[in-house]
């Protein structure tokens, strides 16, 4: 034979109240991401236009610290695009005032990734000409 409990009725779930401000906070931060993204990607941007204008001079190894500054920098720039784009997505136009910004800046940094990147006929630096 069962037993139930007599006594009081159980307390609301406050789970709710916990998973409504857990998603209040993501949205505060993702409203902040959005704004600052702009200035992050213009600082990226500038960041791998200072490196790119260096030159790695005769010695091998300041060629090569050139280059792989200018990588990561562009892995920095990919990195920014792809994460703009999920905010871009995530959030209504009307709630990020700043959205066609974004949006400008986002196919700005991938039109210049695609002119600094060489192209497939372009033979590397340490490559003979054919």
């Amino acid at each position: 034979m069962t037993s139930v409990k007599k006594g009081r009725a159980r307390k609301p779930s406050r789970r709710r109240s916990r998973a409504a401000s857990a998603e209040a906070r993501t949205e505060a931060l993702r409203a902040r991401l959005a704004e600052r993204l702009p200035e992050m990607l213009d600082a990226a941007i500038a960041a791998y236009g200072r490196i790119a204008d260096q030159a790695g001079g005769e010695d091998p190894k300041g060629f090569a610290a050139t280059q792989t500054g200018a990588k990561a920098a562009l892995a920095h720039i990919e990195q920014l695009i792809a994460l703009a784009e999920t905010v871009l997505r995530a959030a209504p136009a009307a709630e990020t005032p700043r959205a066609a910004d974004s949006e400008r800046l986002v196919a700005e940094a991938r039109a210049a990734l695609k002119e600094c990147a060489p192209a497939p006929s372009e033979p590397d630096v340490g490559e003979d000409a054919p």
